[in-house]
């Protein structure tokens, strides 16, 4: 996701006369957006052994950047859905359905499984939002440096 942020040289700009750290402040606007996304995500995942939504994590892999995401293995299926009833929008299998023996033995059968995007919602969520944040979390840095 990019965002472009209109006023924030001038926000920088001010931050950096008042003596404050402008790499810094920047760096925790976007943090603290990224924080918000990954709430959202968590608010908006899809829940039965809790597994992927404590998953669900923040980096900042390099300055003024994050990234949210999840390293569980079936986050894009319950993301993306599968089979027929997968989102249409990414390639999957073309199979009618799945028969497997569960651990007790019983057989099973899927026909696929709906989309219960969670990730996308939360980048939705904020997308139009992100410009107020970073400027409002500049703001209150930009106070704290008075």
């Amino acid at each position: 996701m990019e965002i472009e942020i209109k006023g924030l040289d001038k926000l920088l700009k001010k931050l950096d006369r008042l003596g404050g750290d402008v790499e810094q402040g920047l760096n925790r606007a976007i943090v603290d957006l990224g924080e918000k996304i990954q709430a959202a995500a968590k608010e908006e995942c899809t829940v039965d052994t809790g597994n992927l939504r404590s998953s669900i994590t923040l980096a900042s892999p390099a300055p003024n950047t994050v990234t949210i995401g999840t390293n569980v293995e079936y986050a894009p299926y319950v993301e993306y859905g599968t089979g027929g009833k997968g989102d249409p929008s990414v390639p999957h299998t073309t199979k009618e359905y799945w028969r497997y023996r569960g651990k007790g033995g019983q057989w099973f059968t899927s026909h696929g499984q709906e989309p219960q995007p969670f990730m996308r919602p939360a980048f939705a969520r904020y997308k139009d939002k992100a410009g107020e944040i970073v400027k409002k979390s500049l703001e209150g840095q930009i106070k704290g440096a008075r």
